[in-house]
């Protein structure tokens, strides 16, 4: 199953986000065990931004290994959880180090942040939604 943010590496399909079916696929990859799911989203957010900063760091200085390397990485982790513009933008990364190109790796960045962030932003709704629940029934 892919998630609502399939159609590669193209920046205008980020804006196609669907936060419950990104969820979902996380969820369901995770045999339905949400607190897991949130677990492995937090190290993904975590993992992504030491992944891009190698990834820009490698472009900057010309290594294609170590591009490849960092790209390798967030493609695996982005295919384990389903989420596929992730997955599309670092195999696009990865094709660029493989063949010894460290240019060109910008636009494909910019669709990982920006879909790191939104996954960001929604485990921060959801635990926020989480500890006011728990103050509610706990200040009742």
């Amino acid at each position: 199953m892919k998630d609502s943010t399939q159609g590669g590496a193209n920046p205008a399909a980020v804006a196609e986000w669907n936060e419950a079916a990104v969820e979902a696929v996380v969820v369901e990859r995770c045999s339905g065990v949400v607190p897991l799911a949130g677990r492995l989203l937090r190290a993904f957010i975590r993992q992504t931004a030491e992944d891009v900063a190698a990834i820009e760091a490698a472009a900057a200085a010309g290594d294609a290994v170590a591009m490849d390397r960092a790209a390798h990485r967030l493609k695996g982790a982005s295919a384990s959880l389903g989420l596929e513009t992730c997955r599309a933008a670092a195999t696009e990364i990865l094709t660029l180090a493989r063949a010894g190109r460290t240019d060109g790796a910008s636009p494909h960045v910019s669709v990982v942040r920006a879909e790191a962030a939104r996954i960001a932003a929604m485990r921060l709704a959801r635990e926020a939604a989480a500890d006011a629940s728990h103050s509610g029934r706990n200040g009742a």
